[in-house]
């Protein structure tokens, strides 16, 4: 199963060939992620930070969670002044159109002509608006990478109801995406091709699974973790961590790429070395090992190898910081080994002590999101947000009706929404500075330390 998703994954990237891509972000960006509940509360943004943070550890880089859960491209253009700009942003991320499309109006069979037409004006409404929100970022010299619509899932058979017809429609936004991107020379980043036909292929052995979501909408970690490894690969990005090779026999490092080899030694026929790379591998964390079996994530994205060749034969014990990373053969040393997915690694843990750093900070963030979400819709209803007392009130009138009213779509959730607000809103100041105080802590948590690396019989 595994062999034909990755033959799949392989002919996908083949196709995609030629389309616009997404440059590589760099030292002194600015990132606006704009986006809906799947930017929101996702992971998908933490683990493409995790990625630069752990591979250009020298590169200050910021992200910022400009995510509004529900909502739309006229939203985060009604949003643009108080919520996108002041963040100053050079790059900036689009993935709007799930709540764009208007979804009530799909999953019913034999659409009348009315139907059909509310259909279109969303569609028209969701293009129209995106365009507007785009020439408001070109206004602003903001580099723009537009996201086709992560999918949703209308295949899998599971209990939710299938509003049939969805992703057709966001796989239409999507090649209008990539039109405007060719036309504006934007980047590009496609989730909802690839994704779907992962998905897809995943369903062919179980017809009740999803990469999606079980509401067929909001992917779970894994699913993160696939549109995390589709943004790096339309960057461009690569595995390399670091690499060493030693020739025992010559008694010399023959590679030593993106790091540094220093008091080689030979002793009782092993190896001895100080090591310096100047990344640190991807953090295995989280569903990373099932990503693994569904794209090619450790392939493609986090190596970092020791080779050694001109061994005697037989067992060797290797070591990082006296810290035991296994035993192997000569000969598979001399193929050479991938240390960076070794949990008993201090450089794989020193990576997870960067994610945790980073989770800390973005979920924060999301704490600042959910005041923000409360914020918008205050803006709509004419409620200062800064009016302390205005703010509350509409806040416990929306509590009220959702309390009375638990049979309202999403009621649960909106009742936790105005209840945070309610009891975060007091400390926002608090939870903003906390945000830009781990912005030091993570660039000094990712800085690389040499590590003594010895290979010996054990």
């Amino acid at each position: 199963m595994k062999r034909t998703i990755l033959a799949l994954w392989t002919l996908l990237l083949v196709l995609g060939h030629g389309q616009p891509t997404a440059t590589a972000f760099k030292d002194g960006d600015r990132v606006a992620l704009i986006g809906d509940s799947i930017t929101h509360g996702g992971a998908w943004h933490a683990y493409l930070y995790d990625y630069y943070l752990t591979r250009a550890p020298k590169s200050r880089i910021v992200f910022y969670n400009c995510g509004i859960s529900g909502d739309s491209a006229a939203g985060a253009l009604s949003r643009f002044d108080w919520d996108v700009a002041p963040k100053k942003p050079n790059r900036a991320t689009i993935m709007l159109g799930m709540n764009d499309v208007g979804r009530t109006y799909y999953g019913v069979e034999n659409p009348g002509a009315d139907l059909l037409a509310r259909r279109t004006n969303q569609y028209l409404s969701w293009r129209e608006n995106m365009a507007k929100l785009t020439a408001r970022l070109v206004d602003l010299k903001v580099e723009v990478t537009l996201i086709t619509p992560s999918p949703y899932d209308q295949t899998a058979t599971i209990k939710e109801k299938n509003l049939y017809g969805v992703n057709d429609i966001l796989a239409t936004c999507g090649e209008t995406a990539k039109d405007m991107a060719r036309a504006q020379r934007f980047g590009l980043v496609d989730f909802n091709g690839p994704f779907t036909a992962l998905n897809l292929e995943v369903q062919k052995t179980n017809a009740e699974a999803t990469l999606v979501g079980r509401d067929r909408v909001h992917p779970g970690d894994l699913g993160h973790f696939i549109l995390a490894y589709l943004f790096l690969k339309s960057q461009g990005r690569t595995a390399t961590v670091a690499a060493v090779e030693i020739d025992a026999k010559g008694k010399k490092a023959s590679l030593q790429e993106n790091c540094s080899v220093t008091d080689l030694a030979f002793p009782s026929g092993g190896v001895s070395y100080t090591y310096l790379a100047a990344s640190l591998p991807f953090p295995v964390t989280g569903a990373y090992a099932s990503a693994d079996t569904l794209v090619r994530w450790t392939e493609d994205l986090n190596r970092e190898t020791v080779k050694v060749t001109g061994l005697e034969d037989g067992e060797y014990a290797l070591m990082m910081d006296d810290t035991a990373l296994g035993t192997f053969t000569a000969a598979q040393l001399s193929r050479g080994l991938n240390l960076a997915t070794n949990l008993a690694s201090p450089a794989q843990l020193q990576a997870q002590a960067v994610h945790k750093t980073n989770w800390d900070r973005g979920n924060q963030e999301r704490i600042l999101r959910g005041l923000g979400q409360v914020e918008m819709g205050m803006r709509r209803a004419g409620v200062e947000p800064s009016d302390g007392e205005a703010a509350l009130r509409y806040c416990r009138s929306n509590l009220d009706r959702y309390q009375e009213q638990p049979h309202l779509p999403n009621a649960a959730y909106y009742r936790s929404v105005y209840s945070n607000y309610i009891l975060s809103k007091p400390g926002q100041a608090a939870v903003a500075q906390r945000v830009e105080d781990l912005l030091p802590v993570l660039y000094q948590v990712n800085q690389p330390r040499a590590r003594r690396m010895v290979i010996r019989r054990p």
